[in-house]
């Protein structure tokens, strides 16, 4: 199919029928010697672009690479429709350590992308290990103070949903590398010291971007945590592109390993691909405790007649919903105490105010009283 490369698969939604499927990638070894006339050793770890008719048979788009830099791991593109451009998700460095930078192409044959490089573009492409210029592909998604020392991110994983960008990074904490006579307890099986370089272990984290171009964790707890030590989920974990809707379920996949980053460099390779399944819409919760909370959004403006909760209230809990203006004023008639109690464990409860459902027309803010309850999200329907 396509020898020697790492990348991602997209189908393209504004190319012929022969080009409808793209890859976006980084070539090895076996590439070269498959394409020896368009390819040398120099294009190790540069990005490349594949199209096919069917996803079986590929072929490689004539010219230079992507990009000149060294772009290790998982790169990805998909087609950004609000803005009628292709965007390609690169693994990058800045001083955190592993980043993820965004390019943008209008055609994504047209190679190399355009940039605005710091150098001379053949010199970049010599420089073997020649690393994303933040000038030319800014940062999009970076480890930062709030991760402990020596993190960084590895592998965009970036799905397109209800219009906002997903991502599903691994999260790398690094073990220090130690010195071939360190042999302590603390540090055996870690860094150096065991035969193991760049070692350490990774959990999956989710961030989300209303534009594709700035990305935030709201939350730094695993999306995909690993599993106990010595299970063959228990040192790494990368998530693969998309996800898969079946009903009120979701499925995405992830490659995992009970061996940590460096270990795999070690020796003998263990690794798996499991299959993840959750309910839908419930990437992240509000969750409130016995003692109770409340919040409120900002305004919204109304995009349906209905308001859909989903929440999961288990037995004990429970959510009352109010609406009022933009200046704070209650809506007449829903109010907290007009509102019908959502409770147990409801994928998409319509939200009634004494048995009514239909919201009034305009803008306002939305107010939530929850009890022992995690709220995954509301949304218009109707």
């Amino acid at each position: 199919m396509i020898p020697g490369v790492q990348g991602t698969v997209m189908i393209d939604p504004q190319a012929p029928d022969e080009e409808r499927y793209k890859f976006f990638g980084i070539t090895f070894g076996s590439a070269i010697r498959h394409w020896p006339d368009q390819l040398s050793g120099a294009h190790t770890y540069r990005c490349f672009v594949c199209c096919s008719p069917d996803g079986i048979q590929w072929r490689r788009l004539a010219g230079p690479c992507a990009t000149p830099y060294y772009t290790d791991t998982q790169n990805q593109m998909l087609y950004d429709s609000e803005r009628g451009i292709y965007a390609a998700y690169l693994r990058s460095l800045n001083d955190f350590g592993r980043a993820i930078s965004r390019a943008e192409s209008s055609d994504p044959a047209a190679v190399p992308w355009p940039a605005d490089y710091s150098r001379p573009w053949q010199e970049i492409f010599d420089d073997r290990y020649a690393h994303i210029d933040e000038e030319a592909f800014p940062t999009v998604l970076s480890a930062d103070a709030h991760d402990p020392p020596d993190t960084d991110l590895y592998n965009p994983s970036i799905t397109r949903y209800e219009g906002y960008y997903l991502s599903f990074p691994s999260v790398y904490r690094h073990y220090p590398e130690q010195k071939a006579d360190q042999d302590s307890d603390e540090y055996r099986g870690r860094g150096q010291g065991a035969g193991f370089a760049n070692d350490g272990p990774l959990e999956v984290q989710m961030a989300v971007s209303r534009d594709g171009k700035s990305f935030e964790r709201p939350d730094r707890t695993p999306y995909v945590a690993l599993g106990p030590q010595g299970s063959f989920d228990g040192g790494t974990l990368y998530l693969g592109v998309g996800m898969l809707s079946r009903g009120n379920e979701w499925y995405q996949y992830c490659t995992a390993s009970p061996m940590t980053h460096g270990a795999q460099s070690g020796g003998a390779r263990s690794s798996a691909i499991a299959r993840l399944i959750q309910t839908r819409d419930r990437f992240m919760a509000v969750e409130a405790d016995r003692a109770g909370g409340e919040l409120t959004t900002a305004p919204v403006r109304q995009s349906g007649r209905h308001l859909v909760a989903n929440a999961d209230c288990g037995a004990m809990g429970l959510i009352r919903f109010e609406l009022s203006s933009t200046d704070g004023s209650v809506v007449d008639g829903f109010s907290f105490d007009d509102c019908d109690p959502v409770d147990l464990n409801q994928i998409e409860k319509i939200v009634t105010w004494r048995g009514k459902g239909t919201l009034p027309a305009g803008s306002f803010r939305i107010g939530a009283r929850l009890m022992s309850t995690r709220l995954y999200s509301l949304r218009f329907v109707g």
